[in-house]
């Protein structure tokens, strides 16, 4: 680790400056953040892969605690970059997935942001999300998670009663008629 990336590192861990960050990066201006809220919180993950124990670790990390339940309200990770990485977004999202991994035996579950605070020279043109980084793409699918379980079957219940006929329906359909 270079000595820039130590300062920088250095710089952000202090909950008056991560507080500032967050103020104006996420709240557009307004103090919703202070410097009492945040606390430190873990950099360091593990995950196994092909077989191996892996880990990872964030620049910064802080939870934001609510004064008047003490109780997480979300953790901030705050990466430093002084050069272009064209899989940022992977590694957050490996960074912000094992945070959520580790809240799996939590009974209620807080949100997890990262922001990539990029120090370096030129232009940032590398992908800001991780649709930005699949190369192909066959616009199929939707962005969001598809999810399917009861709520979906009752949606379909539901669009069954509106709609009579369909277009094109196959008689083998199992709704053919009924739709």
């Amino acid at each position: 680790m270079g000595a820039k990336d130590v300062s920088e590192r250095i710089l952000v861990a202090y909950s008056d400056v991560a507080a500032d960050i967050l103020n104006v990066l996420v709240c557009n201006g307004q103090r919703l953040f202070e410097p009492e809220m945040l606390q430190e919180a873990s950099l360091v993950s593990q995950y196994k892969m092909d077989g191996k124990l892996h880990h990872q670790e964030r620049d910064v990390a802080k939870f934001v605690i609510d004064k008047v339940t003490n109780t997480i309200i979300t953790c901030c990770g705050f990466e430093n970059q002084t050069k272009v990485d064209n899989r940022m977004p992977l590694r957050v999202i490996g960074y912000d997935g094992a945070n959520y991994h580790n809240q799996q035996n939590n009974t209620k579950l807080y949100e997890v942001i990262t922001l990539v605070l990029y120090f370096g020279e030129r232009h940032w043109k590398a992908p800001r999300n991780l649709q930005g980084c699949i190369d192909y793409k066959c616009n199929i699918f939707p962005d969001t998670m598809l999810m399917y379980g009861k709520e979906a079957s009752n949606r379909k219940q539901e669009i069954d009663r509106q709609h009579y006929t369909i277009p094109n329906q196959r008689p083998k359909d199992k709704h053919c008629g009924k739709i």
